[in-house]
C-alpha cells in the first residue's frame, strides 16, 4: 500500500471517529501460502510488537476465512510510523565484540569536547571513559536519533573493514541524569550483513526469576543450528579478556552481555541489573523481531464499540 495513502487513510478516521473510536487494520501475506499455526505465531508477533511501542489496542486475531490478521487500535494511539512497524523485518543478531576500543575512536569521540566544538556542531561530549574496555560511556553527545547515526557511519568510514560501531542506547539502569548516556561498541562483522546467530535461530526468550538471588533474568533458547553458532561466538568472546557479545536489534545494541565461560547448551541466561520492565521488554522484541510471513497492510476501517 502506498504510504501515503496510508497517511491520509488514517487522518480521515481519525478525525471522522467520535466516542470511543476504534480502527480495524486489516494485515494479510504479500506472498506464499501459510498454515493457520504460522498465521497465529504472525498474531502473537504482533501482539508483541504493540506492546513494545506501548501501543493501546484491544485485540488481535486471524480470520480463517479471509486469511487476514485484523488488529483493533484506539483511533488515537495510531500513527502511521506505528502501523509501518507491525509488518516491519526486524533484524535481530547477536555478534561478537571487539575487546579493546582503538585509541582513534577514543580521538575522535573527544573532537566532541568543548574545545573543538566549532568542528562539529552538535552537542558536545561532556564525559568518556572506557578506553581500556570492550565499550566507550559517552555523555551528552545528543538526543537526536540522527546524531548518533551520523556518528556511527563515520566511525564506520574510518574503521578497518569488518568492523563497524554501533549505539546502545539508556545504557544503564543506574545513570538519572539530565544528560543523554549511550554506550559504543564496535563489532566484529567480518564483512558479514547478517549476524552468524540471528532471529531465525531463537526458538524463545523469556524473563525467569533466580531461585536464590531473586534476581530477574532473561532466557533466551536457540534451535540446534543457532546452539552451535553460539557456542562458536560464546567460546571466541570467553577467551578474549573482557569479551562480550552484543544483542543487536536493527542497528542499536539492546544489550551487551559479558561472556565468562563457553556456552554449550542451547539455553542462554542473561543477566544484568535488570529490572522487570527491562527484562520483559527485551524478551517481547526478542519474540516479536521474526514473522513467519511478509506482511502488508490492505485496508484499514473505522469501528466504533
Amino acid at each position: 500500500m502506498n504510504k501515503y495513502f496510508l497517511i491520509i487513510s488514517l487522518i480521515v478516521l481519525i478525525v471522522s471517529c467520535k466516542e470511543k473510536p476504534f480502527i480495524a487494520v486489516h494485515l494479510a501475506a504479500s506472498e506464499g501460502e501459510y498454515s493457520e499455526a504460522e498465521y497465529q505465531q504472525a498474531v502473537e508477533a504482533v501482539k508483541s510488537r504493540l506492546h513494545v511501542q506501548d501501543v493501546s489496542f484491544e485485540s488481535v486475531s486471524f480470520s480463517p476465512q479471509s486469511k487476514e490478521i485484523v488488529v483493533l487500535l484506539m483511533a488515537d494511539a495510531a500513527t502511521p510510523g506505528q502501523l509501518e512497524a507491525l509488518t516491519a523485518h526486524l533484524e535481530i543478531g547477536f555478534w561478537p565484540v571487539r575487546p579493546r576500543i582503538a585509541p582513534e575512536v577514543i580521538e575522535f569521540l573527544e573532537g566532541f569536547s568543548d574545545d573543538k566544538r566549532s568542528k562539529w556542531p552538535w552537542t558536545s561530549v561532556t564525559f568518556i571513559e572506557g578506553d581500556n574496555d570492550p565499550r566507550i560511556d559517552v555523555f551528552a553527545l545528543s538526543r537526536d536519533a540522527s546524531v548518533l547515526d551520523t556518528v556511527e557511519t563515520l566511525l564506520d568510514a574510518m574503521l578497518p573493514e569488518g568492523r563497524v560501531a554501533r549505539w546502545r542506547e539508556e545504557a544503564s539502569p543506574y545513570y538519572a541524569g539530565p544528560e543523554p548516556y549511550h554506550q559504543l561498541y564496535i563489532l566484529e562483522t567480518d564483512g558479514a550483513q547478517r549476524a552468524p546467530v540471528n532471529q531465525v535461530h531463537i526458538e524463545s526468550a523469556e524473563m525467569v526469576i533466580d531461585d536464590y538471588s531473586a534476581q530477574v533474568l532473561l532466557q533466551i533458547d536457540f534451535d540446534e543450528e543457532g546452539t552451535a553458532l553460539w557456542e562458536e561466538i560464546t567460546e571466541q568472546a570467553a577467551h578474549a579478556d573482557r569479551g562480550c557479545v552484543a544483542i543487536t536489534v536493527g542497528d542499536r545494541v539492546l544489550s551487551a552481555p559479558m561472556v565468562r565461560e563457553p556456552i554449550r547448551e542451547g539455553s542462554s541466561v542473561i543477566t544484568g541489573a535488570f529490572s522487570v520492565f527491562e527484562v520483559d521488554e527485551m524478551a517481547q522484541v526478542l519474540n516479536s523481531g521474526s514473522l513467519p510471513m511478509p506482511l502488508t497492510v490492505i485496508r484499514i476501517k473505522e469501528r466504533k464499540e
